[in-house]
């Protein structure tokens, strides 16, 4: 290391201390969820300035979906890394202020961070070492602080978290649509076979992938019906923008994923409105365009059910190419297939974390295969015996502490615990592996609302026992518009 290289270290390091320092003083003032929603902010400016910076080329997409880039513009690495030191300073910051702050009756609930280590450890750790094919990256280090930055909120920081996560999904989404404009290769997949009738096209926007930027438009939705915004011009414009992102993703997975999250938030809510007519509660906020879709979705099921020949659509279905695709899973079942021969052969630590590496694709003559697209199999599959038991240990208490505190965030926990759920099936939205990945906003969200309801609901049920508040300790007033 030359002289001048130390000094620029030295400098960092010097800025980096400062910024703690400012960030923990702003910390004590009761501002964690802001910063919360910074990490947030960075992440996703990250993910959209690194796939601008790829400058990649969709049109290859149906041809090598392997090799849809060249290298990375050095304007972008830069960014990159700027980005990164920023998220890690912030995370810091909230490590020191949280422990200066001692112990309060907000603490987050320990079971959700011994889940957390338990699963990061039984799915990366321990395969880094003990797998088939032993492999260790400093990249899988930087998730787990940014996770524990979200597992350290406060209830006080759930509001300003809501706000902030919505406007920085929004603008991601507007820059997708602007790129789209002047550069459509980067985010709009041409000669797409889909199933939207006369639509030969798939949206990416700035995500990785289509199958990302359809659970990202689904959060938004989940947040922005849970967490409506005051004005309703507003509320309607991202209703609308979220809803045709999700749409033009053409993601199944998301569609029906954000079907489910409907139905969720809907019962949550009318569930709320019956306890507040007997209890003379305010009843809470929900408009009517989630009641009609709902119940749009639900007669439209009822009457196909009614008026469809089975046979006959099945028969349809099984010779058309979007019947085999789909019947496949999108070739999904010979990745589940591989996934599955790698756990048997390897069935304690598993392959290892080079599974799905390049020269891996290469071996298995599966260039587009990025990894096992099923959570469960992809687990087994790299961290064997030991890796599943983690994850299911770990989907037990995510799902205990989306139930314990769905009156505590009007069920917004339950509708993105049901989204890491069902886009378990075909993708893998917890596994960790750096910060330019969308399912690392999700998986952010998910922790930092369970801690923060957790919180919440057990220092409601301290102060007053057997209530069931909505919203927060104060019940739905806290949080009646974020926006």
């Amino acid at each position: 290391m030359t002289d001048r290289d130390l000094i620029t270290v030295l400098m960092l390091f010097a800025i980096a201390a400062a910024l703690i320092v400012s960030v923990c003083m702003e910390l004590r003032r009761g501002t964690v969820g802001a910063f919360q929603a910074a990490v947030f902010v960075l992440l996703s400016l990250g993910i959209a300035v690194s796939t601008i910076g790829t400058g990649r080329d969709l049109v290859r997409a149906g041809v090598d979906m392997g090799n849809l880039a060249d290298d990375t513009e050095r304007w972008a690495v830069v960014f990159s890394q700027v980005a990164t030191l920023a998220v890690l300073v912030i995370c810091a910051a909230i490590f020191v202020s949280r422990l200066a702050l001692g112990k309060s009756d907000s603490r987050p609930p320990a079971i959700l961070l011994i889940a957390f280590v338990v699963f990061y450890v039984t799915n990366n750790l321990i395969p880094a070492r003990f797998a088939a094919n032993p492999y260790f990256s400093h990249h899988m280090l930087y998730p787990p602080i940014v996770l524990g930055a979200a597992y350290v909120s406060s209830p006080a920081g759930l509001g300003i978290l809501a706000k902030i996560a919505k406007q920085g999904l929004l603008a991601f989404f507007v820059g997708s649509a602007v790129i789209a404009l002047g550069h459509p290769a980067i985010v709009i997949q041409p000669d797409y076979l889909g199933f939207i009738p006369g639509v030969e096209v798939r949206y990416w926007g700035l995500a990785p992938h289509a199958n990302a930027m359809g659970p990202l438009s689904a959060s938004y939705l989940i947040m922005e019906l849970c967490f409506p915004s005051r004005s309703r011009a507003w509320h309607m414009a991202g209703l609308t923008v979220g809803f045709g992102t999700l749409v033009a993703s053409q993601s199944k997975t998301a569609w029906f994923a954000a079907l489910v999250c409907a139905i969720v938030i809907h019962v949550m809510h009318a569930a709320h409105d019956v306890r507040a007519g007997t209890s003379g509660a305010e009843p809470a906020p929900r408009g009517y365009l989630l009641r009609w879709v709902v119940f749009g979705c639900i007669a439209a099921l009822a009457f196909g059910i009614v008026a469809i020949n089975f046979q006959e659509l099945w028969d349809r279905v099984v010779e058309s190419d979007r019947g085999v695709e789909l019947l496949s899973l999108t070739g999904r079942l010979a990745l589940w297939g591989i996934a599955h021969r790698e756990w048997m052969e390897h069935p304690i630590f598993g392959y290892g974390l080079p599974m799905w590496n390049t020269e891996y694709r290469a071996q298995i003559g599966m260039n587009f295969a990025f990894h096992a697209h099923n959570q469960v199999l992809h687990s087994a599959g790299v961290a064997g015996t030991v890796g599943l038991v983690g994850l299911i240990f770990y989907f037990l208490v995510l799902g205990r502490l989306a139930w314990i505190g769905r009156h505590a965030n009007r069920g917004v926990s339950l509708a993105i615990f049901a989204l890491v759920l069902i886009k378990s099936v075909t993708e893998v939205p917890l596994t960790i592996s750096g910060l330019s990945n969308t399912d690392l906003l999700n998986h952010f969200l998910l922790l930092a609302i369970l801690s923060a309801s957790a919180a919440t609901a057990t220092q409601s049920t301290v102060r007053h026992p057997g209530s069931k508040s909505w919203g927060g300790t104060d019940g739905t007033r806290k949080f009646q518009h974020e926006s």
